[in-house]
């Protein structure tokens, strides 16, 4: 993990997060920093505490974790600007699972240690903090509800919908681990919506 260079984390603030107070923008500029990650680089371990919120500014990122096998399970991509790059919203407690760049990444850090320290003193800070917790909550009860009903083509369809691009992007084994199926389907399934957009874009041109 390296500085970024030509990050404005000022403007960042203020235009994504909607942060308004200059001196609160000078304070989280001061105590910010812009980093970019390599395509594999580790962000966050599991089991480690957390020490700062991550948030996406461009790339992509893998949550990872161990099933009951020991085997790595894919939990959770994150590649919209702005979204913050955490499994547990509990800022007090350990990461519970494992972020990774898919591609090389930069994103902004602000420590948790100042967040809990002025979020009785500043309310944008609490603002902008619990505008995070709904939008994570949002994505995780999406997320989980997408997973767990549908045959496999329905997920399929579903990613595609909710991460456009990435299946282009992103080793098949997973994806595959995260739809919950194997890669020999998903390879099937990539070949089905392909046949099938060729059958339509020959039927447009007849």
């Amino acid at each position: 993990m390296e500085k970024a260079l030509n990050v404005d984390i000022r403007q960042f603030y203020r235009e994504d997060l909607g942060v308004h107070s200059e001196e609160l923008l000078d304070k989280l500029e001061a105590v910010s920093q812009a980093v970019t990650l390599q395509k594999g680089e580790i962000l966050n371990k599991k089991g480690e505490r957390q020490t700062m919120l991550p948030f996406l500014i461009e790339g992509m990122m893998r949550c990872v974790t161990l099933d009951s096998e020991g085997k790595e399970k894919t939990v959770g991509f994150t590649m919209s600007r702005g979204d913050v790059v955490l499994s547990n919203m509990d800022l007090t407690g350990c990461h519970i699972s494992t972020d990774q760049a898919m591609v090389p990444s930069t994103l902004i850090l602000l420590p948790i240690d100042y967040v809990l320290q002025n979020m009785k003193d500043e309310p944008e800070v609490i603002r902008v903090y619990q505008e995070q917790i709904v939008k994570w909550g949002m994505i995780y009860q999406s997320r989980a509800v997408s997973l767990s009903q549908g045959d496999a083509t329905e997920r399929f369809e579903w990613f595609c919908k909710e991460y456009p691009g990435m299946i282009d992007m992103v080793n098949n084994r997973y994806i595959a681990s995260f739809l919950g199926i194997t890669p020999v389907t998903l390879s099937r399934l990539r070949h089905g919506v392909a046949t099938k957009v060729g059958r339509e874009k020959r039927t447009d041109e007849e």
